[in-house]
């Protein structure tokens, strides 16, 4: 899970209920520590990293790179590739300006020169190897970045200011993964502006009705949170007020009629790690089930713990050591 930024938790809601740790005979974890260690051995991950010289780039300029090739679980320089293709995009229309391929054992480096010709705009270099086209593309290593063209420099610097005040996207982060009715969810957010960067953003929430039903702010970097709870039937649009007075609408996330949430305590205390789990699932025979919940690292697992729907949340802490 993402978004582990709480401080406190809003505890009144949760009816705790007794849990337990798996065991050595316990049929459903083993089968799940099995499939694990089964998927971590059939289709072993590959991780590449890259860095650079700069934050971003001129057109003439030449990027400067170094590279890392990593086993995707452990982390160590050590994998089946030995070889790391590198590919500089444009965002725009997804063509491929320049490719290149580098023998890497562990590290690599390399660069790119950038044409003088080269249209300004937004750019993205993917760094993968062949093993890595197995899976999404979604593995690979990503960078976006800005390219400036040396022919386009003298634009104003009032369009310059409008491109950096307006928020070009607004996304929303449920802590758990989902929105499920009737549950409270922390409801993170993020906005950046039409070049990527993080922007401070003001808006507000509503219902189908059009009735403001909550108000949001960033704290850092077009960052913030809130406390969110949807209801049944009801359909809900974010708004973001703009620099120029302007009102805008943006997308809100799927709504679930049924589900789990899950929530994470990690700073109320040094030495564990509280996890919340609530469910509105209907009391029948049919829904009531066992449930694991699993914290692993990269395939590792850490730690198992069990729970029963019969109730409606329960609550289990991980010890950070």
């Amino acid at each position: 899970m993402s978004h582990r930024f709480l401080k406190y938790l809003i505890a009144p809601i949760f009816s705790v209920i007794a849990f337990s740790f798996f065991s050595e005979g316990d049929q459903l974890t083993q089968k799940i520590i099995a499939k694990l260690d089964s998927y971590k051995l059939n289709r072993p991950q590959e991780k590449v990293f890259l860095h650079f010289d700069k934050p971003y780039y001129m057109a003439g300029e030449t990027i400067w790179f170094k590279g890392y090739l990593f086993d995707g679980v452990n982390h160590v320089i050590d994998s089946v590739s030995r070889v790391l293709y590198v590919d500089l995009i444009q965002l725009n229309d997804g063509k491929i300006v320049f490719s290149t391929k580098l023998k890497a054992e562990g590290s690599t480096h390399g660069n790119i020169s950038l044409p003088d010709s080269l249209k300004e705009g937004m750019y993205s270099i993917r760094a993968y190897t062949n093993y890595m086209r197995n899976f999404s593309d979604e593995f690979f290593f990503h960078k976006d970045f800005k390219i400036w063209s040396g022919m386009e420099k003298n634009k104003t610097e009032t369009g310059a200011r409008l491109n950096r005040s307006k928020v070009a996207d607004l996304q929303f982060f449920p802590e758990g993964g989902n929105l499920v009715v009737d549950l409270e969810s922390r409801l993170a957010f993020k906005a950046v502006n039409l070049v990527g960067k993080g922007i401070n953003v003001e808006g507000f929430i509503l219902d189908e009705k059009k009735d403001t039903v909550a108000g949001f702010k960033s704290e850092h970097l077009g960052m913030g949170k809130i406390s969110f709870t949807p209801e049944h039937q009801k359909t809900y649009t974010a708004y973001v007020k703009q620099n120029d007075g302007s009102v805008e609408a943006f997308p809100f996330p799927k709504i679930f009629e049924q589900g789990y949430t899950m929530a994470v305590d990690n700073l109320s205390s040094k030495d564990k790690i509280k996890i919340f789990v609530t469910n509105n699932l209907q009391k029948t025979p049919e829904n009531i089930h066992e449930f694991v919940v699993v914290a692993h690292q990269r395939g590792n697992i850490c730690f198992i713990a069990k729970g029963n729907s019969a109730k409606k949340s329960f609550s289990f802490s991980i010890p950070k050591k």
